[in-house]
């Protein structure tokens, strides 16, 4: 989906390691009312200076979702916070206005 090159600066494409722990670390944060709660999730990337990652649900209106991590269960849907994108080029060109 994303090369290193089409990443915005800051971001790095997960290994296949990587990416499961990262997918797993959601899937135990999230409640069952979260918006990817019950979705086929994979990790894609992550910030290198914070808690974000990237990750892609397949067959979604919204198929990208940036993703702040807390590394802690939580109860409420509206954590860890997400903010979906409809596609690569938003992801690339609008990240940064709503993460700063």
């Amino acid at each position: 989906m994303f090369t290193e090159n089409e990443l915005p600066e800051g971001w790095i494409l997960l290994s296949e390691n990587s990416a499961r722990t990262m997918k797993e670390e959601l899937q135990r944060e999230i409640c069952n009312e979260h918006i990817l709660h019950g979705k086929e999730v994979y990790a894609i990337a992550r910030r290198e200076d914070r808690d974000d990652v990237l990750f892609s649900v397949k067959d979604e209106e919204n198929p990208l979702y940036s993703v702040h991590l807390t590394w802690s269960q939580e109860s409420k849907p509206d954590w860890p916070f997400v903010v979906p994108f409809v596609s690569k080029y938003e992801f690339i060109h609008n990240w940064k206005k709503i993460f700063e």
